[in-house]
């Protein structure tokens, strides 16, 4: 059984429009919590309840940790609960939006076999100019929302789990499972919404990190109604949530801050218009028992009456001239920043060469004490150049002591000396081989380039020469260079501190990179990225860059997947340049042959620029290459 756990309150009007849907995608059967309902919600899951559709459970307060808490265990206890295969839970102003197939949990299943654990990010929408309530699907009513990418605010980067109940974890809650449990010493598959398996989330974390780590929208994403019209939001503000009796408990009084950072009207995304007469053909059938029918509008008509009072609130005509026509705050995309890495990102006005050290050693050490309750440790515990890692109570100390706006308070304890030293270091001069490599591919550069391709993007930026060469390129006005220095994707998260040394200097080549490259930092024109290329790359925007250019071999697999990426971010007549091309080792010959594969399967959509003895660039004809969604 497919099964879905959720809390309400004063949420009658909606609730049928959102059991439809998830019945179209092939969930079986909901157990809803309510408390303090005043429009009827309780007695429309009752009715439902009777039907064999929903499970309802009264959950009346006190809370000794909170409704929704109280709500996880209710369902845990229920028989209902025991019989279930797959479980999530779920908002009634949350939509699971599958892309893949027939839209249905049948299609994501076959695109991502053997997968455990779903983390669907969410995708905020706006009120989509609309005021006014009406009776009519969310679904079909708000099609704008967030664009496809952002990062900020971290309510962009939040998820929502789907879990395979196999005991596994020993508990659900709003945004995950929790208490995991190791079956035969193996960690729970988890993929994200493109289908790659994540690593790093399996004990904790409920935002996809800001270098891409957990991000993915192509095969599935859940689209988040937080305030639906003005009208509803405000009806929304006047009664609570599950969490409360009066006001919203996440909103404060005015309920201003909730709305900018939960509505975004920025772009249209019809992608729910699809399932509509699939889900109507649902929802007709359960307005068609009288009883369900009746309670509805009953429901109807209550916030209908409700919000007619609200209306003539000073504070509600001032909100609805304020905000009526509002389209959003400010959209942060992983474009806008300076520096990312898995512990912080920075755009140009925060970052600061002189304090960057110092702000760098505060997100670990508030990294450090995030995973306290875990016993684990994060991704630079065995090459952590800053000496951050220490015990989780003293991490936790100094993180509560930090001033994140003055990291020089004096909380923090010593950089090393070793690392001052080195970032502070210039680069050395070039040898011969550099000087030899580097004029052979200004040559080439300028073969294919044309002095016109402005904005570069370098996936392997550990050579220094290789990014001095690019920005020495006067047609170059933007260049972002990402290089995991070190990261792996299976250390994401650790047991124990085993320090690897060679790690340990990739880390603080990090720093020494960042630190001697500032200028450019500082001007805009230069971006560092720390992050697997796989990650980072679907978070920049489709057909946004001249010249990809890919540095160092990769095996087949990995190779082909990058350049079906890439594809969709380049320009029409965009260029891909990769460095290994005649390289003979395994890596090597993986690369070609990954290259030889993608051409072939896209004859018409590329054609080959150029070729030298190390580099081949590739031309995208007018188009954006195509992403093979079906990736286990």
């Amino acid at each position: 059984m497919r099964l879905i756990v959720s809390t309400m309150k004063d949420e009658g009007p909606f609730i049928l429009e959102w059991i439809a849907y998830y019945q179209f995608l092939g969930f079986d059967h909901f157990i809803i919590n309510t408390n303090d309902c005043s429009d009827g919600t309780d007695a429309i899951i009752k009715r439902l309840q009777e039907l064999d559709i929903a499970t309802h459970i009264d959950n009346p307060g006190p809370w000794p940790k909170g409704p929704q808490a109280s709500a996880y265990r209710n369902a845990m206890a229920h028989p209902r609960y025991q019989d279930a295969e797959w479980v999530m839970t779920c908002d009634a102003d949350e939509f699971l939006d599958i892309k893949v197939g027939d839209y249905t949990l049948d299609s994501l299943f076959a695109a991502t076999p053997k997968t455990d654990v779903y983390p669907f990010v969410w995708r905020l929408f706006g009120h989509s100019g609309i005021t006014e309530y009406e009776d009519r699907f969310i679904i079909e009513q708000m099609t704008m929302a967030a664009p496809l990418r952002q990062t900020w605010p971290p309510q962009v980067r939040a998820f929502k789990s789907l879990v395979r109940a196999n005991g596994t974890y020993k508990t659900i809650s709003t945004h995950r499972p929790k208490g995991l449990r190791l079956r035969r010493g193996k960690n729970p598959r988890w993929t994200d919404g493109d289908g790659q398996r994540i690593y790093g989330f399996e004990n904790q974390g409920w935002l996809f990190c800001r270098s891409g780590n957990g991000f993915g929208t192509e095969l599935a994403r859940m689209n988040h109604y937080a305030v639906r019209s003005l009208d509803s939001y405000m009806m929304k503000r006047q009664r609570g949530d599950v969490n409360t009796t009066s006001f919203h408990s996440k909103m404060e009084a005015s309920g201003e801050r909730y709305w900018q950072l939960h509505c975004w009207n920025v772009v249209h995304e019809p992608s729910m218009q699809s399932k509509l007469a699939a889900v109507k053909g649902f929802y007709e059938k359960l307005r068609s028992d009288p009883v369900l029918n009746e309670l509805h509008l009953a429901a109807v008509d209550y916030h209908k009456e409700k919000i007619a009072a609200i209306r003539q609130t000073p504070h509600a005509r001032d909100f609805a001239k304020r905000n009526g026509d509002y389209r959003s705050g400010t959209v942060v995309t992983i474009a806008d920043e300076a520096i990312v890495d898995p512990s912080q990102a920075l755009n140009r006005s925060h970052f600061d060469p002189d304090t960057f050290l110092k702000v760098s050693q505060a997100a670990r050490f508030n990294d450090m004490a995030a995973r306290k309750g875990t016993k684990k440790l994060p991704w630079f515990a065995n090459l952590d150049a800053l000496e951050t890692v220490k015990h989780h109570e003293t991490c936790q100390e100094i993180a509560s002591a930090c001033d994140a706006q003055n990291p020089d308070s004096g909380a923090l304890p010593d950089l090393p000396s070793s690392l001052l030293r080195l970032v502070h270091q210039e680069f050395g001069p070039r040898n011969r081989r550099q000087e030899r490599i580097s004029s052979q591919r200004k040559v080439f550069l300028d073969q294919v380039s044309g002095g016109r391709r402005a904005k570069w993007l370098l996936l392997g930026g550990a050579d220094q020469v290789l990014i001095e060469d690019i920005l020495a390129r006067r047609e170059v006005k933007k260049l972002i260079v990402v290089e995991p220095w070190g990261i792996r994707p299976k250390e994401m998260v650790v047991d124990a501190i085993k320090t690897d040394n060679k790690r340990k200097t990739q880390d603080a080549a990090f720093f020494h990179c960042v630190m001697q490259r500032q200028a450019d930092i500082k001007s805009g024109r230069l971006t560092v990225i720390r992050s697997m290329p796989q990650w980072v790359v679907r978070l920049f925007d489709d057909a946004c860059f001249d010249i990809v250019f890919v540095n160092g071999a990769r095996n087949a697999k990995q190779s082909y997947f990058l350049l079906e990426q890439i594809a969709r971010k380049l320009k029409p007549e965009g260029l891909t340049i990769l460095n290994s091309y005649r390289e003979k080792d395994a890596a090597g010959l993986g690369t070609i042959q990954a290259l030889h594969s993608f051409l072939g399967k896209h004859p018409q959509d590329w054609r080959v620029m150029g070729t030298d003895n190390n580099h081949i660039a590739i031309e995208a004809l007018g188009v954006s290459g195509l992403h093979d969604k079906n990736i286990t």
